[in-house]
């Protein structure tokens, strides 16, 4: 049982890393697709920001005439600039807190809007470059800020670029999404772009951290963001592949963590395996000792525990696939209670084969070939 207990553990250990590990190389593909764009445009320098809260940093000014300028383009079918600043949030109580504050121009199929309703007017601050049209005071909130400010649509809240700002602004609630929460792995408040950049003290640039463009059904988004650069070569153009990748380059060590995960799975589990079979076989070596005193041939003591080895094996596997489906839905759990992420440990198929895999190759073949070590080290019964 404690053999069968051990394999079962490095069967686990084989999952669970490999799990980790690819569910971090991949979650960053997941959520760049479900923002449901095409290309994502924005200013050389670009980067993520460490400020209060993270996120990114906004250097595409003018960003409005920029959304309007690729817009024109007759194979983009929409585009809209997005920031991400850092605001002041409270529920009127004084107890402020820094998140990151999302502004966008309507949330339409980039924001899925769980329950309430959308933004009524937003863009009507902007009026066109003027910033002097009625503000709307709508929020929309991700469920865990609505949770930890014990609020919900048509409660009021108070946003600021500042204390100050934040005590002088007071925003209502239209609704509840977790779509930039799942994007950037932080809570997040939504707010109409020019509604953020007034609270925030900029307006006068009409900063952006990306103008986000979808294009017309059958065009290329390689193609489409060649031409747009030509037209401004001072914007950094990508699709949603590239721009995961130049994120990750800021983050290399995720990548590397990911990776090294997988091998280290692998690896944990052959030497985990490995020595436990051989600590179970040299256990035995008296029991061997006195099979081959008796005249019982070596060919029969190894085969009986490369046997014995594979049964333990299996069992350990068998158990390990077992629990390890259930134990990836908890670890993902925990994990996005910590980053923020979903997703992150997800157990696929290829996984379980490898993990029993490892378990059935190497403890057949261990325990062979510990036993033949045992027998060439001269296994003999103690004479008096």
């Amino acid at each position: 049982m404690l053999a069968v207990t051990g394999v079962t553990l490095a069967v686990l250990a084989v999952i669970l890393l490999a799990a980790t590990g690819a569910g971090v190389l991949e979650v960053g593909a997941t959520q760049f697709d479900q923002a449901d764009r095409d290309l994502w445009v924005s200013a050389e320098g670009t980067s993520l920001s460490p400020a209060r809260g993270g996120g990114f940093t906004n250097t595409l000014t003018d960003s409005h005439q920029v959304a309007s300028e690729i817009e024109a383009h007759p194979d983009v079918a929409q585009a809209n600039p997005i920031a991400f600043q850092s605001v002041y949030i409270d529920a009127g109580d004084g107890e402020f807190q820094t998140i990151i504050g999302a502004g966008i121009s309507g949330t339409g199929n980039s924001v899925s809007i769980q329950s309430g309703r959308d933004f009524s007017a937003p863009n009507r601050h902007y009026a066109n470059g003027s910033y002097d049209g009625e503000m709307t005071y709508e929020v929309i909130l991700d469920s865990d800020t609505a949770d930890q400010l014990d609020v919900g649509v048509g409660d009021t809240v108070r946003i600021g670029g500042s204390l100050a700002a934040a005590r002088e602004h007071e925003f209502t609630v239209v609704a509840i999404s977790s779509t930039f929460r799942q994007l950037l792995g932080s809570q997040t408040v939504i707010l109409p772009i020019a509604e953020l950049q007034e609270i925030t003290g900029t307006t006068e640039r009409d900063p952006a951290t990306f103008v986000t463009a979808v294009t017309e059904d059958g065009a290329g988004p390689e193609a489409v963001a060649t031409e747009i650069e030509e037209q401004h070569p001072t914007l950094s153009v990508r699709t949603n592949e590239e721009q995961l990748l130049a994120v990750l380059r800021q983050r290399a060590s995720v990548l590397v963590a990911g990776a090294a995960l997988v091998i280290v799975a692998i690896l944990a589990g052959l030497t985990l395996t490995a020595s436990l079979l051989w600590l179970y076989v040299h256990h035995q070596r008296a029991t061997f000792a006195a099979l081959l005193a008796q005249g019982v041939s070596p060919w029969t003591v190894v085969a009986t525990i490369a046997v014995q080895g594979l049964v333990i094996a299996l069992l350990g596997a068998l158990v390990g696939v077992v629990l390890a489906v259930p134990a990836g839905v908890v670890l993902s759990q925990v994990a996005a209670s910590l980053v923020g992420f979903s997703g992150l440990v997800t157990v696929a198929p290829w996984m379980l084969g490898l993990g029993a895999g490892i378990a059935l190759l190497v403890g057949t073949i261990v325990a062979v070939v510990s036993t033949g070590a045992l027998l060439r080290g001269g296994l003999a019964v103690p004479r008096k």
